[in-house]
């Protein structure tokens, strides 16, 4: 056996072969005072350039101090670990940050940069060292979440997605995916249920003290321009700006992966940081549907009880069905005019699902209203539009169209295009050229 240490004496027992923690064992990882080593450590990540927070101290300031001074501010920060939480470590200045081409006058076109205090970053980054190091050696994080870890990134949870897929499609199977998008996930973080998961994890001591505390009192101040805002309080969410809160959201949203497993054996999950995907694979489609719903089912509650919301913003769904889905009902939709109802109902329904989707409308919401609040036009509309577009193009045409003398109509239900053209262009008032065979038409069909 080798024995390695961390810093401050929190030893581990590490062979060859395996490496094994006693995760009951972390007295001193918990409330050891921070050495000098992970006081230069944190310095090193420490980056020049950046501004100054609340208190008005810049990077440069403690970069530059002496040996000494430097050891005075380990000293201070000694001082608050398991003692007294600085009220200026609990404030920070937000900027927004006008995103490129968005339209300044739509408060959501702003970043929010937060300020935070140099010296609680410091702070921070010492205890993100011992949470991630503690969390990592006891397997407390699954490895399904790749956010916001050493050794792990975006393109391996790509891979291994992949993998699946192409796996599926060796064996002849199908699979059915579902991406996952957290509204504000950052800020809708319940506190309280956070501390709580601490506890589970079994982290205590001056660190779970030191979290609590950061946690406790938030204040932002927003600052644009020449102007100032004031502090108001945050009773919600982790701080932004913070060293500290990416590795505290992986430890508050990681039991929805086992909570999705326990229920839903046959889906598989994968977690970068917020974005979610749950998938299934298997030869009965019908099946697969059926298990992905149950697994949203269990997110769903999931997110109940611990406060999330999920799924796209109303825009970003009626784009979705404009971009993808309607460009197949409204595929060859000139010819749509000449379809029977009940075919043409087919198509309705497919629209009408799609809107109370988007709107979250119950069945009783008339359908006109939904079109009104996505803006997205009725099938018939669109029908008719293309309709007239096209038998316009169509009589303009040197050849064929003009000249063509189309036959009585005798059956009702099998219109021609020219038929309908002819009746659309009527009832609508659409200015046609008066070429010789519509004199053969219909005058008006009402």
């Amino acid at each position: 056996m080798k024995r390695s240490q961390f810093p401050n004496g929190a030893y581990v027992c590490q062979s060859v072969f395996t490496f094994r923690v006693d995760c009951h064992k972390w007295d001193r990882l918990f409330s050891a005072p921070f050495s000098d080593e992970e006081f230069q450590r944190a310095l090193q990540k420490l980056s020049r350039g950046k501004s100054a927070g609340p208190e008005g101290i810049l990077p440069e300031f403690i970069l530059e101090l002496g040996s000494k001074a430097k050891q005075t501010i380990l000293l201070f920060i000694n001082k608050t670990w398991g003692g007294s939480f600085p009220s200026y470590w609990r404030k920070a200045d937000v900027l927004p940050i006008l995103k490129p081409k968005k339209d300044p006058t739509d408060i959501q076109s702003f970043r929010p940069i937060s300020l935070t205090s140099i010296l609680s970053k410091l702070s921070e980054r010492m205890i993100v060292d011992r949470l991630q190091y503690y969390m990592d050696n006891c397997d407390h994080i699954s490895e399904k979440q790749a956010g916001f870890r050493w050794s792990y990134n975006m393109i391996e949870q790509i891979v291994r997605l992949t993998q699946h897929i192409k796996d599926g499609f060796q064996k002849k199977q199908s699979m059915l995916a579902v991406f996952v998008d957290f509204k504000l996930a950052f800020d809708r973080v319940w506190r309280k249920m956070l501390l709580k998961k601490l506890l589970h994890m079994n982290v205590s001591d001056h660190l779970f003290k030191w979290i609590s505390d950061f946690l406790s009192q938030c204040f932002l101040n927003i600052k644009y321009g020449n102007s100032r805002s004031g502090y108001g309080q945050t009773r919600h969410g982790l701080p932004q700006g913070s060293v500290l809160s990416p590795i505290l959201f992986n430890i508050m949203i990681n039991d929805l992966l086992s909570f999705i497993a326990n229920a839903e054996p046959e889906v598989n999950s994968l977690l970068y940081a917020d974005d979610l995907v749950l998938w299934s694979t298997g030869s009965d489609i019908p099946k697969l549907e059926s298990t992905l719903n149950s697994a949203l089912v269990t997110l769903a509650n999931w997110s109940l009880e611990n406060d999330f919301k999920w799924g796209s913003s109303q825009s970003v769904l009626t784009s979705t069905f404009t971009s993808y889905i309607r460009p197949v009902i409204d595929y060859s939709s000139e010819l749509l005019v000449t379809a029977s109802d009940s075919a043409l109902l087919k198509l309705d329904i497919v629209q009408n699902k799609a809107l109370r989707f988007i709107t979250g409308a119950t069945t009783s919401t008339p359908i006109a209203s939904m079109e009104l609040q996505t803006e997205i036009s009725s099938s018939s509309e669109r029908h008719q539009y293309y309709a007239l577009s096209l038998g316009e193009r169509l009589m303009r045409k040197e050849h064929f169209w003009p000249k063509h003398i189309p036959s009585q109509t005798r059956l009702k239900t099998q219109h021609t295009f020219l038929f309908e053209f002819q009746r659309l262009a009527n009832v609508l008032v659409f200015p046609i050229i008066d070429f010789p065979s519509l004199d053969r038409l219909p005058s008006r069909v009402i």
